[in-house]
């Protein structure tokens, strides 16, 4: 899903479909949408694409930001979870921000891929 960079871009990077992360099948909508893709070690957070997308959207942007957003999501976002990896604060791509582009890429690619297949 995302990779960890350290050295000169040091961060998250989305995978972009670079490497095997391709699905050996599709699976149902809910599934993708809902499958954990982060744990918290020891505290029984987990994240799903769900998470992300409606956290990213509820909390962080749109008409406005949540002064005061749950726990959980603010661990995710802060990347202060058991876990998270630890960067310098000048860095290429936070968390939140990678694994949200490459859930973009997903949906585009799927979408392509769908159209290609009904040509």
């Amino acid at each position: 899903m995302v990779n960890v960079q350290m050295g000169e871009r040091s961060g998250y990077h989305p995978s972009l479909g670079k490497g095997s992360e391709a699905p050996e099948k599709w699976v149902p909508f809910e599934e993708w949408w809902t499958t954990s893709l982060i744990g918290d070690k020891g505290e029984g957070n987990t994240w799903a694409r769900k998470d992300f997308v409606l956290d990213m959207t509820h909390n962080e942007g749109g008409s406005h930001v949540d002064p005061s957003p749950s726990q959980s999501w603010a661990t995710l976002r802060d990347e202060t979870f058991k876990g998270a990896g630890r960067f310098s604060s000048e860095r290429d791509m936070y968390l939140v921000q990678a694994v949200v582009r490459q859930i973009a890429f997903e949906v585009t690619e799927t979408l392509r891929l769908r159209s290609v297949g009904e040509e």
